[in-house]
């Protein structure tokens, strides 16, 4: 194998993985709504050579009026500030504001 990428890792798994074998590229949620990697995992890609690809970084459509969180009762993001009962119904108002 010549390269191989992580998806959603931690800063502490993208190390252990990289001293097995090099990490061409880590792929992680990143938008102006959820900017989980950028305190260890930005970081951690830069000091290591490691390239990061943000997924979705338009937010999943939320920045237009035509998309709602299709999420379960027990999904992790609805305790989040972007996706929970408080969060999206302010994404819905920024969308307005900018059109």
């Amino acid at each position: 194998m010549r390269h191989f990428g992580l998806s959603e890792a931690s800063a502490a798994t993208i190390r252990r993985a990289h001293a097995v074998h090099p990490v061409t590229a880590v792929q992680s949620e990143y938008s102006l709504w959820t900017r989980d990697p950028e305190p260890e995992v930005l970081p951690t890609c830069a000091e290591l050579g490691i390239g990061f690809v943000p997924f979705s970084p338009l937010g999943k459509g939320s920045s237009t009026d035509t998309c709602e969180p299709q999420l379960g009762s027990g999904a992790n993001r609805r305790r989040t500030n972007g996706y929970g009962c408080c969060g999206w119904p302010g994404r819905l108002y920024g969308v307005g504001f900018m059109s």
